[in-house]
């Protein structure tokens, strides 16, 4: 699993680190919900530092290298698909290509990243 989609999980499940990752989006002038492919390189740059010290350790061209492989689109996973064709899952779950989001108010655009991050 690629650290950048390790830590897109932890501040999607984490309300403490989302709160602070808020904070990052909002001294970088980010709307909530603007997808991570949105992001400029100055924009991701600055969620280097803040991933490390949340324990994340990963390099500008591995984010850039994660964000294009989940914009490409691709097939199902059989979970997915299963998920899908079965109705499974609740109106708080979505999934697309790899990268899962279960809290309520997250909003999966884009290949699933977003910035949307749950809060409280």
């Amino acid at each position: 699993m690629s650290k950048f989609k390790e830590f897109y999980d932890k501040i999607n499940s984490d309300a403490e680190i989302g709160a602070e990752f808020k904070k990052v989006l909002e001294e970088q002038k980010i709307a909530p919900g603007t997808p991570f492919e949105k992001f400029n390189e100055e924009n991701l740059n600055a969620l280097i530092p803040f991933a490390k010290k949340a324990g994340f350790d990963f390099t500008l061209d591995e984010v850039k290298a994660f964000l294009k492989s989940n914009t490409e689109g691709g097939e199902l996973s059989d979970d997915e698909l299963e998920a899908v064709a079965g109705g499974k899952g609740n109106s708080n779950e979505c999934s697309s290509n790899g990268v899962s989001c279960s809290n309520a108010g997250v909003i999966c655009l884009n290949g699933g990243i977003t910035t949307d991050i749950p809060i409280g």
